[in-house]
């Protein structure tokens, strides 16, 4: 319960400090001209990558650290923790099935599996990378289990197009009433840009939300029934 209460805290921190700053941009007239149903798209995958950066733990300005451990054997707690192997592959697994899923939803050029592949391999090396600054272990067996739950999300998207009857060349980019303006930055609210924002949200603004949430649950009486 405390596990998913600290979970909840921090994704719904970042996503406090996320919205004005997605709400400002909406205002700017390049990002104008994105409809609201994919701006809201958008916003819902800033707040999946606030909800995985909270589970896998990247550090924060207030506790950063060097603690390099690594796993770089594939397989190796298989033989001495199958159950606890298990477990872990299963949640890495689920973690990164979204990413795989919503990329194609609302990019084009995410159709093609490679990229989305690409683009989860990436996030996962980055997230690994990361955790040399805190005390979590950098592990090669979740950068392949990642890396497989984003493919299977693709393959669910894929699934999904073809029993919906949707055209799978026809994004979210593509319904939008008004065609983008020339001016529109190639790269405006793409997933790269997007991830460097709420990491750096999270790494600066969100602990210190999370930590004024957390003094409020722990000197109200609700704590007392929670623990």
């Amino acid at each position: 319960m405390v596990r998913l209460l600290s979970l909840s805290i921090g994704a719904g921190s970042t996503l406090i400090a996320l919205l004005p700053v997605m709400f400002f941009l909406r205002a700017l007239p390049p990002f104008g001209q994105y409809s609201r149903k994919r701006y809201a798209l958008i916003l819902l995958f800033g707040f999946y990558l606030a909800g995985v950066f909270t589970a896998v733990g990247i550090p924060a300005a207030d506790s950063l650290m060097i603690y390099p451990e690594f796993e770089l054997i594939p397989l190796a707690d298989l033989i001495f923790d199958p159950l606890g192997y298990a477990k872990t592959s299963v949640l890495n697994i689920l973690l990164f099935v979204p990413l795989g899923f919503l990329l194609p939803l609302i990019w084009d050029r995410y159709r093609i599996s490679r990229r989305t592949l690409l683009a989860g391999f990436g996030l996962s090396l980055a997230v690994e990378f990361l955790q040399i600054f805190t005390f979590r272990l950098t592990d090669i067996n979740d950068l392949i289990m990642n890396t497989l739950g984003t493919g299977l999300g693709y393959l669910l998207f894929q699934s999904l197009t073809e029993k919906l009857h949707l055209n799978p060349e026809k994004t979210v980019s593509q319904q939008e009433s008004a065609a983008p303006s020339p001016e529109m930055p190639p790269q405006a609210l793409e997933p790269l840009p997007l991830c460097l924002l709420v990491f750096l949200i999270m790494f600066t603004v969100q602990p210190l939300i999370s930590g004024l949430i957390w003094r409020l649950i722990l000197e109200s009486p609700m704590w007392e029934r929670i623990r």
